[in-house]
């Protein structure tokens, strides 16, 4: 084989390797959520769950979706590529709305950071929409349920 061939193998080799590093690690994480009302005064305290994520919870999306009750959304059309992650989704609320619509954002070995947008279905007046923000952060190891 040509050496130039050879190298080529080599780094085409590497690439899976090199997009799957970017993924969160199992494990204990601390994460926020930060919610956003758009035309609205009203300021929300930031949450914080402290979750332990399985590796299927990170392979498959769910772990990137966490709602105000500190649950996994139902998501789809979930893509990941590199360090970015996209997703649609659908999350249960305390009250007797659901929160609908898309998010995207950034990973990395130690956990993510992701912007949902979307709507409340169904919608209370000064309460149409709104933005969350998610942040994880890895604390350590433990054990999945």
């Amino acid at each position: 084989m040509h050496p130039s061939c050879r190298r080529l193998l080599l780094v085409l080799a590497a690439l899976p390797a090199a997009a799957s590093a970017a993924a969160p690690q199992p494990g204990l994480y601390t994460v926020t959520l930060q919610l956003v009302m758009p035309r609205t005064a009203l300021q929300l305290p930031v949450r914080a769950h402290r979750l332990c994520l399985a590796a299927g919870e990170i392979a498959y999306g769910s772990a990137y979706a966490v709602s105000e009750t500190g649950r996994f959304c139902a998501i789809s059309q979930f893509q990941q590529h590199g360090d970015s992650v996209r997703y649609d989704f659908t999350c249960d609320t305390a009250g007797p709305a659901r929160m609908v619509g898309h998010a995207e954002g950034r990973r990395d070995a130690s956990g993510y950071a992701i912007r949902m947008t979307g709507r409340y279905v169904p919608a209370r007046p000064g309460q149409e929409d709104f933005t969350q923000i998610v942040r994880a952060q890895r604390n350590g190891d433990c054990t999945p349920r």
